[in-house]
């Protein structure tokens, strides 16, 4: 094999890997937990931003994301607060 050739797949290999890591994001579903945090803003802001590209593209995920949103709102125990009996 030629170096033209090796450099050749060399970077189309990169390229393949490359659009991978962008597109990887978006083959996989949200948890339930992760759009729960996502609606009471609780999320780091690198968590939020790749939330909502997913969201963008996965309808699923909106779908599932509606569904979460019409359940009835029940407080959530604050993990620091100790109890007192």
């Amino acid at each position: 094999m030629t170096l033209e050739i090796q450099l050749l797949i060399l970077f189309a290999l990169g390229m393949l890997w490359y659009m991978w890591r962008r597109i990887k994001g978006s083959l996989q579903h949200l948890e339930d937990n992760e759009m729960r945090d996502f609606i009471q803003k609780r999320l780091g802001k690198n968590d939020l931003k790749r939330v909502r590209e997913h969201l963008l593209s996965c309808e699923e995920c909106k779908d599932r994301l509606d569904e979460i949103q019409k359940e009835p709102h029940r407080p959530s125990p604050d993990r620091f607060l100790k109890r007192r009996f």
